[in-house]
């Protein structure tokens, strides 16, 4: 916590230097704070988008959030700047099973909200009353 506070007094007083975004990034993660991690990971990618680590913590934060399409973006810009980072490579790997794990979960609630209509337009037809 005493991490928190220096580097924001740091970002008070010098707000362009991307080394306190993200070591304020880190100190975030390391209290599992995540949104709050992201949120430094990302002033700090975008102070110096040559940062291939903040790139990294950027997409393994947002793989902590489920945020699967967002770490995509973030690995695969890690990946461009360090090709053999197997940690980046580990993770594009895990963002995309967890997108591919939503995607079939959307799709298997669709059908079987498709399955409760017909059942209910199927009750509701068999059991009005005959003329």
């Amino acid at each position: 916590k005493k991490a928190v506070e220096l580097f924001k007094k740091r970002i008070q007083s010098d707000s362009k230097d991307s080394a306190d975004y993200f070591y304020l990034g880190e100190a975030y993660n390391f209290l599992h704070r995540d949104e709050d991690a992201v949120r430094n990971y990302r002033q700090a990618t975008q102070l110096k988008s040559d940062d291939e680590e903040a790139w990294y913590q950027l997409g393994s934060s947002l793989n902590k959030l489920a945020r699967y399409t967002e770490a995509i973006g973030a690995f695969e810009k890690a990946l461009k700047l360090q090709p053999e980072d197997y940690r980046a490579t580990d993770g594009l790997e895990e963002a995309k099973e967890g997108a591919q794990r939503i995607r079939s979960g959307k799709k298997h609630n669709e059908e079987m909200l498709k399955k409760q209509l017909e059942a209910n337009a199927n009750s509701n037809s068999s059991s009005k009353p005959s003329p």
